[in-house]
């Protein structure tokens, strides 16, 4: 529904609010976008979700819920970047299912948290690493890119 569909857009808009907070090391705005990202989650109930995305939407919105608190009772802007991880994958699962109305690009960054590496989203195609922020903004690269409406293409 067009509803369910504006109420998605605003839990990416705050996502990427998050992603150029923590790119900018900005870790007083990063817990306030977290915070916005957690309550706009909680007003789309499972039951304005099409069918086929209940089981992605349900998963999503109880990982952001607590990853959201725990970043926001984080001491320092490492703690939020290690739950914005944990944002990130769970973001990037629903999209995969439920789409979204503007490309959004899957970024990888080899070498964050000790080199494991970390995977984030982001609409701008201009690379904005959010777990080095400033000193390695550029760090990372588009693995692909989800067109809207849920149609992906490799890179």
């Amino acid at each position: 529904s067009k509803e369910t569909s504006e109420n998605l857009d605003r839990v990416w808009a705050h996502y990427n609010a998050l992603h150029a907070a923590l790119a900018g090391d900005d870790f007083g705005r990063a817990k306030i976008a977290s915070a916005a990202l957690r309550k706009v989650t909680g007003v789309l109930g499972e039951a304005e979700v099409p069918e086929f995305g209940k089981q992605p939407w349900i998963t999503l919105s109880t990982a952001l819920v607590d990853a959201t608190g725990k970043l926001e009772s984080a001491s320092d802007i490492a703690g939020a970047r290690a739950e914005f991880e944990r944002i990130s994958i769970a973001t990037e699962a629903a999209l995969r299912v439920l789409g979204s109305t503007m490309p959004m690009r899957i970024m990888h960054c080899p070498m964050a948290f000790d080199g494991r590496g970390a995977r984030w989203l982001q609409n701008s195609e201009k690379l904005l690493n959010p777990y080095f922020g400033a000193s390695m903004l550029r760090c990372g690269s588009t693995i692909e890119v989800l067109n809207p409406r849920g149609n992906s293409s490799g890179e």
